[in-house]
């Protein structure tokens, strides 16, 4: 599997809104994967000081890691490969 980045702008998000967010994703790819499919999510990291979201997964490519991420926070995405 291969490591891929989201990152989005979540510049003023509430900080309880980004945990939300953070959570189902995580749920999400618990479900993907426990259906069968390969994806792990890794870890996310926000900056604050320009509101940018980055979260790792491990999956076999980058649409799979754009269903839990999509399910989680619906504004625009980049979705690039990381290893």
């Amino acid at each position: 599997m291969t490591v891929y980045m989201v990152e989005r702008d979540l510049k003023g998000i509430a900080m309880d809104d980004l945990a939300a967010a953070q959570r189902a994703a995580i749920a999400q790819a618990a479900t993907m994967r426990a259906g069968g499919t390969d994806i792990r999510y890794i870890r996310s990291t926000f900056a604050t000081d320009d509101g940018r979201c980055m979260c790792l997964f491990e999956a076999g490519d980058a649409g799979t890691v754009r269903t839990p991420t999509m399910l989680a926070c619906p504004t625009p995405a980049s979705c690039r490969r990381w290893t």
